[in-house]
């Protein structure tokens, strides 16, 4: 000990001083074999244990907007109260040995292995939902938490932050943040959450949002878990277009002990945003047709379609009664059952994805078909008797007298229809129909398009097809009915001279900014199906008849006139019978709206009312105040196209 020799008897306190070095360094050595020695195996157990679990993190969601650059779905900040689990074990234990106290008290003795099993998930649960009602006092908002959903990420997701409350208001964020909290791993997080700013406007087109949908499962695979709350679409674009909306998941690496917590995390891989989606929807054009509509009556349930028939673009696409896409994807039980009523069916898109009888503006195709045929003479008179007897009565909604083409066509006479109809052969109109892809579907985008039903050659033979059913037939009843989008395609073919454009529902699909040099993807507008091959002149006594429908004082379709445009329509009423007894009508309104000196129309409004009276006084005064908005909406362009300004 030389360092205390040489120290001076007479200097106690650095005597002291070295002892209590000499101590600690002692300590330290000791400490550090313990370490080494005497643990190295339990250490060596636990980093054994140890491991890399990857979680999948969910890329911002693309943005859907309308043809003029604005947006009908967005994202915004959500807020989430998160607990993480790995924060909260520490007092697991102590709840543990008190309910196991309370149970020994109870039964008087100790308890066996069995028995001390159920109070384990019971005392996390107690720990977790004290921390939960703690966070509800503080938010004032009530949390219940089912202890088999607590359990169940226990036992799958611990490593996860488990949800305790969703969407916060700006008022419950404030009150979070200004609260002490007593209990640890309770945590504010911020995502981007899917927001529709028009909410019910065009839900049948975008669609709405579910968990767990739509993942991709090569990308899937190569994670072993997924951030909770992961959506994907469900009807509508959000769903036809999910993969390219979602973007590419990023990723990140989080160790988790033997027991499943987690130790620390590291972020290997930014998200990178999902493409935006362009629509050919036009947003005043939408809303504008969505409140002609619902003035019908407060619970109208119909259609209305307005499509540019010079490209097939679909500029409104309205289906009612609607829904609000923002309540998914935690939509509650009494709103689903409520708009999911068969009565209601607020989730069908009337305007794709119902079938309805189509009645008389099937006389259209019946025109044509007969005056292609050449068994009708538009001059040539047919004295209507009010009825006409083909196997039964069919009677007739047209007053009796004598009826030329045109005269036939605004009055909508049955007899007149039903005559040349058989004279022409069932096989002219099936022709005809099938030129106008009826019975076809339309392959719009939205995974909501039915095909409707059309009667095929094939089953056109003696004993299985009689007169009676050629007579339904030509007035738009019987074995037929198709979609408002369907009518729509059919009504623009014969305006703008006989094309059968595809509808066009999405513009392209662009990148988002962030992904500098990336193409997108165009779909181009003006994509033929077909075309009519009727002669010109048939098209134009149909078109001139269409246009007296709505202009003469004699037509059906007056009440959608508009000073300063040619509009042409055709009414039509299908009847719903039940035992013979009619028990419900679908009135329709197809129609075009041109301006003077334009060579096409360009405008094509289908009108669509379950439960109305006529088509007539129905569904065109909806068709009629569309034209009128959009008539004023045009008229500075016209006016400055009239003065040489600019074109149309």
């Amino acid at each position: 000990m030389l360092i205390f020799d040489q120290l001076r008897k007479s200097e106690p306190q650095l005597r002291a001083l070295s002892l209590l070095v000499l101590a600690g360094v002692s300590t330290l050595l000791a400490g550090l074999w313990h370490v080494q020695v005497i643990s190295a195996k339990q250490f060596q157990a636990n980093l054994d244990s140890q491991s890399y679990r990857t979680i999948r993190v969910p890329a911002v969601r693309g943005q859907i907007f309308d043809r003029n650059g604005r947006a009908l779905a967005a994202n915004r900040a959500s807020f989430t109260v998160n607990i993480y689990l790995e924060d909260l074990r520490h007092l697991f234990r102590p709840e543990f040995e008190r309910l196991k106290a309370l149970k020994e008290t109870e039964l008087g003795h100790k308890l066996t292995r069995a028995e001390r099993s159920p109070l384990e998930p019971l005392a996390r649960f107690n720990v977790i939902n004290n921390a939960a009602q703690q966070v509800a006092q503080v938010i004032q908002r009530p949390i219940a938490l089912e202890s088999d959903k607590v359990n169940r990420h226990w036992l799958a997701r611990r490593a996860l932050p488990m949800p305790i409350a969703e969407n916060l208001t700006p008022a419950e964020v404030a009150r979070f943040a200004e609260a002490p909290f007593d209990h640890p791993g309770i945590n504010l997080d911020s995502q981007p959450r899917r927001h529709y700013p028009y909410k019910e406007t065009a839900a049948h087109i975008l669609g709405y949002l579910m968990v767990d949908r739509g993942v991709d499962e090569e990308i899937e695979s190569e994670f072993d878990y997924r951030m909770p709350g992961v959506q994907g679409g469900g009807t509508g674009v959000e769903s036809v277009f999910d993969r390219y909306l979602r973007g590419d998941p990023g990723g990140k690496s989080v160790l988790v002990d033997h027991i499943g917590y987690r130790r620390n995390e590291t972020m290997d891989q930014e998200p990178s945003p999902g493409d935006d989606l362009h629509l050919t929807i036009d947003l005043d054009i939408q809303q504008l047709a969505e409140r002609e509509l619902a003035k019908v009556s407060p619970h109208v349930r119909g259609a209305v379609v307005v499509m540019n028939p010079r490209n097939g673009d679909i500029l409104a696409l309205v289906s009612a009664p609607a829904f609000d896409p923002n309540r998914f994807p935690s939509v509650s039980t009494e709103y689903w059952n409520y708009n999911n009523d068969p009565e209601r069916a607020a989730f069908r898109c009337r305007a794709t994805q119902d079938n309805f009888p189509p009645g008389s503006i099937f006389k259209i195709v019946v025109a044509l078909a007969c005056l292609e045929k050449g068994t009708l003479n538009p001059r040539q008179i047919y004295d209507n008797k009010g009825y006409i007897m083909v196997g039964r009565r069919f009677k007739d909604t047209a007053p009796p007298g004598p009826y030329d083409f045109r005269r036939a066509f605004i009055k909508s006479s049955n007899s007149y229809f039903i005559h040349h109809g058989l004279e022409a052969r069932v096989r002219a109109i099936i022709e005809m129909g099938d030129r106008f892809f009826l019975g076809q579907p339309t392959k719009i985008p939205t995974w909501q398009d039915y095909a409707g039903n059309f009667p095929k050659l094939e089953n056109i033979w003696p004993g299985k097809w009689f007169d009676g059913d050629t007579a339904n037939l030509c007035i738009g009843q019987g074995p037929i009915d198709m979609t408002p989008l369907q009518a729509a395609v059919m009504t623009s073919a014969v305006a703008n001279g006989g094309t059968v454009y595809w509808p066009r529902l999405v513009e392209r699909i662009a990148p988002h900014e962030s992904r500098a040099g990336r193409k997108g993807r165009f779909n181009p507008p003006g994509r033929v199906r077909g075309r009519l091959d009727v002669r010109p002149e048939n098209l134009r006594l149909v078109t001139s008849a269409m246009l007296a429908d709505v202009g003469d004082s004699d037509g059906t379709g007056t009440r959608a006139a508009v000073p300063g445009m040619r509009i042409g329509g055709k009414t039509g009423t299908a009847e719903i019978k039940e035992r013979g007894v009619v028990v419900d009508k679908k009135t329709w309104f197809v129609s075009f709206g041109q301006y003077p000196g334009e060579a096409q129309p360009r405008y094509v409004v289908v009108v669509l009312v379950e439960s109305g009276g006529s088509g007539g006084k129905t569904s065109a005064p909806v068709a009629g105040a569309i034209y009128r908005s959009l008539y004023e909406r045009d008229k500075p362009a016209l006016r400055a196209s009239v003065a040489g300004e600019r074109p149309l």
